[in-house]
């Protein structure tokens, strides 16, 4: 069996064969049409493999939410595991505890800022936010471009996709 590649190939030159010996649009059409079965049947193994590969990586992202689900459960459980650790320790004023392969201690955090009512704060505490960056909008360039208007810099631009339903 050929591949994709030697058979469009070999579609491409009987096309331009039969255009150049002057044979009329209906007989190349007919004699193209009578031709395609391989190519037909190569383009639908084509798109089986399309449909496989695509399946075989939703597997894959399947499998990648039930691991970060379970990264995710197990980091909550180590967190709950610390925090019982923690207040053990504290209530029997343990400071640090040694072994042979790690050192378990009780740190104190430096203090951290609560706010308790934002509307107290004096004006001088608060920073300004940067302002965003601007960014093109091309909806409104594509709406200027169909209704006739050039827009220096930009132009319309179509293409084509495969679709497999």
């Amino acid at each position: 069996m050929s591949s994709l590649y030697e058979l469009t190939g070999a579609r491409l030159a009987l096309q331009q064969t039969l255009e150049d010996n002057g044979y009329d649009e209906l007989t190349i059409i007919d004699t193209l049409t009578g031709n395609d079965t391989e190519i037909e049947a190569k383009i639908q193994d084509y798109g089986f493999l399309i449909k496989n590969r695509n399946a075989f990586a939703e597997s894959i992202d399947a499998e990648i939410t039930k691991l970060t689900a379970r990264r995710d459960a197990e980091i909550a459980r180590v967190k709950a595991i610390e925090s019982n650790l923690l207040k053990s320790m504290i209530a029997c004023d343990f400071k640090k505890i040694e072994c042979a392969s790690f050192t378990i201690s009780v740190k104190r955090n430096p203090p951290k800022v609560i706010i308790d009512d934002e509307k107290q704060i004096p004006e001088g505490y608060w920073k300004l936010p940067s302002p965003p960056p601007m960014t093109i909008n091309k909806s409104m360039i594509s709406t200027a471009i169909n209704s006739g208007l050039e827009v220096a810099g930009c132009r319309l631009e179509s293409s084509r996709r495969l679709e497999i339903k």
